[in-house]
């Protein structure tokens, strides 16, 4: 960098000195604005680097911000080194030009849409199009199609759609301006840029062929079952029900009609832009763009009794038994955390029922007459009875482990029975469980300074934590949660999802190892113990506890024969397509390759980075003044004005100026 000081003749004291004016002037300008870019660039590229290795969610709306700035000082550099030269490095603009190009690209993911159908009927779907119609409609269409198993009648709106809803209502530009002013660590600025963003899409109109397709879908469904059949609208996003399960993150609405299937459609698509989906996307590193809201149609189940299978138990670190979940009437009110379902655990080789835990049901949620579902009350006679039978427990433990053979991993599978007794199956995606050491004893032990505060629940999703309770008494004030916090609640309601980032654990009265906050709670590595049925009115608000969620049991105080064993929450921006992306961005910019000022690679066209370029400016001498001995010396001793060659190209007013400064 002093090598730029070159580029000013020194002067001497037995000279006369004339104020810095004419070129030198204009080379000072240049020369104080390149310095001003260049510690920009320097600071804008730390400022990546930092969101790189933070572990920090972010978006690369975020980072393009930034990079819009260190390019815009990167061309300031050039721009001003070349002014200093006389033009002499121009070719650096197109270097800088080059690399810009192929950043741009990497800047700009969007989801390849391979197929520009509307509306896709289940039929008609094979398990590779998954970015056509989102992992839930594809793996719904493969069990149907591939397996044989027993799937209701459905069909998919596409990303496609999508993309033409956003691109006709002109939403993509001002969503995209309104996620680049996220900040991804304040739920308050991501509840407020959610609403504004819901709002927009609620708003909106569904194109006129869009909704002609959706209709021309359903009748053809009619065709298939019978006049005005009800629907499921379900979410089945692109990214959804992959490694990242978005579990409860999007929307459902239930029992549709044909009088309300586009209003159904349109209430889907906002819930892409909920604060806990925002939230999601931002911590598991998906990219809003690579995400398209792709929509099915299922023909709805009304269901005598629904659950959840997970063919690995994620409870018993130690068992490959199957665990079944059931309740009565419809599944939405399991996975939503507001329930305790019966708990069965089934032997994966003989299929032998292993363990029976029948919880008391007093509440089901079932079609209503009109569209919707309702909360009713069980009667009283069927509280304690077990929600299916035997016959029904074995053949789920079949599905599962053929999904699983299938799928080649654990599954999390949704299912329901009808009133007829039919068994379907509703969703299956992969079941996402924590390492876990099989010699680790997982038996609770006393400490006597650490008193047990509670013991009882089931284990959600394994880990210790400790830090102080925050009692969530009113589900609207998740947002006032501080960092750190251990949250105690009644239910396991999804929309706690969006501060995994800020809790250390998770202890609810109700709820069920199968809901969907608890599948989060596992992809985050959040310890959490649910069904505890009275963790509410034992813990107190604001005292340090510490949880063992391994054996769902909670003490007073840090306990320090278990902190040892603490492991920190997963930090899933790290290795995630965001964050991969990222460090192929950074590549273009920080390696610094020019290193040996004297090699011939050291040159305009030897620069490989934004780094690169700035290092040329530093080490290398823009202006190298020409020879002046020869024309001094003749007109120190003759006083007249005879030229060395390098002179003769000078004007009169460049000779004037040059002589004051020789240093000869």
């Amino acid at each position: 960098m002093k090598r730029l000081f070159n580029i000013f003749p020194k002067t001497r004291k037995c000279l006369p000195l004339i104020s810095l004016q004419g070129i030198y002037a204009t080379k000072y300008r240049f020369f104080k604005s390149l310095l001003r870019h260049n510690h920009t660039a320097l600071n804008t590229t730390a400022d990546m680097e930092q969101m790189y290795y933070s572990g920090k969610p972010f978006s690369l709306t975020s980072a393009r911000i930034k990079y819009e700035h260190l390019l815009e000082a990167v061309i300031g550099v050039i721009h001003n080194l070349d002014a200093m030269s006389g033009g002499k490095y121009s070719s650096l603009l197109n270097v800088c030009t080059e690399i810009d190009g192929e950043l741009f690209e990497r800047f700009s993911p969007k989801c390849s849409l391979a197929s520009k159908d509307i509306v896709l009927p289940f039929e008609d779907i094979t398990p590779d199009m998954k970015q056509i119609v989102g992992a839930k409609a594809a793996n719904l269409a493969a069990i149907k199609n591939n397996l044989g198993i027993q799937v209701p009648y459905g069909f998919a709106v596409t990303a496609y759609a999508f993309e033409r809803f956003m691109e006709e209502n002109r939403l993509s530009k001002a969503i995209e301006e309104e996620l680049s002013r996220l900040s991804a660590e304040s739920t308050e600025d991501i509840e407020r840029v959610s609403n504004k963003i819901e709002n927009m899409i609620i708003r909106a109109e569904v194109p006129s062929y869009i909704t002609d397709e959706i209709m021309q879908a359903y009748r053809a469904l009619e065709e298939k079952t019978y006049k005005n059949v009800r629907i499921a609208v379900r979410s089945s996003a692109v990214g959804e029900d992959t490694e990242a399960t978005f579990a409860g993150q999007y929307s459902t609405v239930l029992n549709a009609t044909q009088d309300n299937i586009i209003d159904a459609y349109k209430n889907v698509l906002p819930s892409k832009y909920s604060a806990r989906a925002i939230s999601y996307r931002l911590h598991y590193g998906l990219e809003d763009r690579e995400t398209p809201m792709c929509v099915a149609g299922v023909v709805m189940v009304d269901s005598k009794a629904s659950g959840v299978v997970y063919t690995v138990d994620p409870s018993l670190a130690r068992s490959c038994a199957i665990q079944i979940n059931s309740i009565w009437g419809l599944g939405e009110y399991l996975v939503s955390g507001r329930s305790s379902p019966d708990v069965f655990l089934v032997e994966r080789k003989e299929k032998e029922i292993l363990e029976r835990h029948i919880s008391i049901k007093e509440s089901k949620l079932i079609c209503s007459t009109g569209s919707g579902t309702r909360l009713v009350a069980v009667p009283a006679d069927e509280r304690e009875l077990p929600s299916i039978d035997d016959e029904t427990i074995v053949k789920l433990g079949e599905y599962g482990l053929l999904l699983e053979e299938f799928y080649e991993s654990p599954q999390d599978m949704e299912w329901a029975i009808d009133k007829d007794d039919n068994l379907f199956v509703l969703q299956s995606r992969p079941l996402n469980l924590p390492e876990i050491s099989i010699d680790k004893d997982y038996v609770a032990q006393e400490y006597p300074d650490n008193p047990i505060l509670l013991s009882g629940g089931k284990t959600a999703s394994a880990g210790i934590a400790t830090g102080r309770v925050f009692i969530l008494n009113h589900e609207d004030d998740i947002d006032k949660i501080l960092e750190n916090s251990i949250l105690v609640a009644k239910t396991m309601s999804p929309n706690y999802a969006k501060v995994m980032g800020k809790i250390k654990g998770i202890i609810t009265d109700i709820g069920s190892i199968t809901s969907h906050l608890a599948s989060v709670a596992r992809e985050f590595g959040i310890p959490a113990i649910v069904d505890t049925q009275n963790a509410t009115s034992l813990l107190s608000a604001g005292e340090i506890i510490t949880i063992s969620a391994n054996t769902a049991t909670v003490y007073k105080g840090i306990v320090e024969g278990l902190i040892k064993n603490i492991k920190p929450a997963k930090k899933l921006i790290f290795e995630s397509p965001v964050h991969r992306r990222m460090r192929s961005i950074l590549d273009r910019i920080s390696p610094l390759n020019l290193t040996d000022t004297g090699h011939p690679s050291f040159s305009p066209e030897g620069c490989r980075t934004f780094h690169d370029i700035i290092r040329f400016t530093h080490e290398y001498q823009p202006h190298k003044p020409p020879c002046r001995k020869r024309y001094c010396r003749v007109w120190r001793n003759t006083g007249r004005r005879e030229l060395c060659d390098t002179f003769k190209g000078l004007s009169e007013s460049q000779r004037k100026i040059r002589i004051p400064f020789c240093d000869h």
